[in-house]
């Protein structure tokens, strides 16, 4: 199969959740023997060398346009950002230089996307939406739960109704949707769609720390990591702190926060929480978690797939978490954690976990165990090349489809013989 992935930008530096997933999934579904072509505008990182000779790249020049653009725009923040003049013309070059089998476009703010393929390919190529989350839950959740001013809510509420329409647009276009998560997957297969819908759990690629003790003669730390840029997770961040900072004051809890942030946030942040401390963005947090004796993931707004959970496992920190940050987790990684329905209970029980260090060193022991072979990139890749094959198959079959298709509707239909091992 000759595949395109369509992207806002090239995914790296991996340093973001949405920047992960994307470029590993690519590239196991480039490894599972798929002919991919990356393309999007340059990230904050070259392609890395281990990286170069997996698929091809196609690097937009410039970047993304001032957030303001998207005022006066039909689309979503995010797709009117990167649907510049630069990436329509290389997309157009792009999708003429080959006959497509496949485009994939990744997240609903590349879904103008599908407009173009319409216009400018020679054949008609299966569609593949790459969901990251229902987006239309949560820029709705953003816009409810937003502190913000009249001015911001309403901008909010605006880009709300722009990504819910190109969201539902897309899906329907598209012959197979993929979301991150089960639950995600749910929600989509209740609406109007396109094609069917298939569910793809991360990987994970990182370091696996062999052994750790967690013991009494440690300090009472409590680690938050992450990264926040995104307006969500600093929403987010600051509901959590609002509660934890002064209940770690008066426990004697040393609460750490550790990852890239706006210089402003920051300073907000410094200059309101006296007993949290702000690491910034380490590039190798490996010794920080050694330090904690549990981390917390509390992130109401924004939904999906938390990357960092198996990170955190695999470097055998516990976890005490929202319940509404364990979708997608496997269901027998869930006892193995601290679970919490509401935030204050979560905050409540934060000083009985961390004095309990025999509990969490088992709770980071059977953790680890559990995780060791649900994560796996390889198994996603054969997944997803095996779900493209059956929509090739279908639309090659297709009344609609079958004009044009028939060359590689029959390798589609040769390749969807390959069974996955997953």
């Amino acid at each position: 199969m000759n595949c395109l992935w369509v992207a806002r930008t090239l995914p790296f530096p991996h340093t973001v959740g949405d920047r992960i997933y994307t470029g590993w999934l690519a590239r196991s579904l480039a490894e599972s023997g798929v002919a991919v072509t990356f393309m999007g505008l340059a990230g904050d990182q070259e392609v890395p060398s281990d990286w170069r000779d997996v698929m091809r790249w196609r690097t937009v020049p410039g970047g993304p346009r001032p957030a303001l653009t998207s005022l006066a725009s039909t689309l979503p923040l995010v797709g009117a950002r990167h649907r510049t003049r630069n990436y329509l013309r290389t997309l157009r070059d792009v999708l003429g230089s080959a006959d497509w089998d496949v485009v994939i476009v990744d997240q609903y703010g590349m879904g103008w996307v599908v407009d173009e393929l319409r216009r400018h390919c020679p054949n008609r190529p299966a569609i593949v939406f790459i969901t990251h989350d229902h987006e239309a839950s949560v820029t709705r959740q953003l816009y409810e739960r937003s502190t913000g001013n009249m001015a911001r809510r309403l901008f909010l509420q605006m880009n709300h109704l722009k990504a819910r329409h190109i969201e539902r647009r897309t899906a329907m276009r598209a012959d197979l949707l993929t979301t991150i998560t089960d639950e995600d997957a749910e929600v989509f297969r209740a609406e109007p769609r396109g094609g069917p819908v298939v569910s793809l759990r991360p990987g994970y690629s990182g370091p696996r720390l062999a052994a750790r003790t967690i013991g009494p003669d440690m300090p009472n730390r409590a680690l938050i990591f992450g990264s926040f840029h995104w307006s969500a997770k600093q929403e987010n961040l600051s509901a959590l702190l609002e509660l934890a900072d002064p209940y770690c004051g008066r426990h004697g809890i040393e609460l750490v926060v550790a990852g890239a942030m706006p210089a402003n946030f920051a300073k907000q942040i410094s200059a309101r929480y006296r007993n949290t401390r702000l690491f910034g963005f380490v590039d190798d947090p490996t010794t920080l978690f050694q330090s904690a004796r549990l981390a917390i993931v509390a992130e109401p707004i924004g939904g999906g797939f938390k990357m960092k959970i198996p990170e955190l496992v695999f470097h055998r920190v516990p976890l005490t978490c929202l319940s509404a940050c364990r979708m997608g987790l496997p269901s027998d990684l869930l006892p193995h954690m601290f679970i919490h329905d509401t935030l204050p209970g979560l905050i409540d029980g934060l000083a009985g976990a961390l004095a309990d260090t025999d509990r969490l060193d088992r709770m980071q022991n059977e953790a680890y165990e559990t995780a060791s072979s649900a994560f796996d990139w390889a198994v996603r890749g054969r997944q997803l090349r095996d779900a493209i094959a059956d929509a090739l198959r279908r639309t090659s079959l297709s009344a609609d489809g079958a004009a044009g298709r028939s060359e590689f509707g029959a390798r589609a239909t040769g390749q969807a013989k390959v069974k996955s091992s997953a």
